[in-house]
């Protein structure tokens, strides 16, 4: 997965898609294998992602590659 901007700038995105689908930090956190604590500074955008812990972030919240901001296809 390639982006065109940092991957700690997705956190908002990843935030609001997470708020819409209804699905609590905590649970992502856990379906991903990090703390809430971690999770939350993702979402924030103070730690940085790599593509396979964003991958996985994206399939809990049932979105594609495609649809996050500054995806180089």
């Amino acid at each position: 997965m390639q982006l065109t901007k940092p991957r700690n700038q997705c956190g908002p995105q990843l935030r609001l898609w997470r708020q819409q689908a209804g699905i609590k930090a905590y649970y992502v956190a856990y379906k991903i294998g990090v703390s809430k604590a971690t999770y939350s500074q993702i979402e924030a955008g103070r730690r940085r992602l790599d593509g396979e812990r964003l991958a996985k972030i994206l399939a809990v919240l049932g979105r594609q590659p495609e649809e996050v901001d500054g995806y180089d296809h």
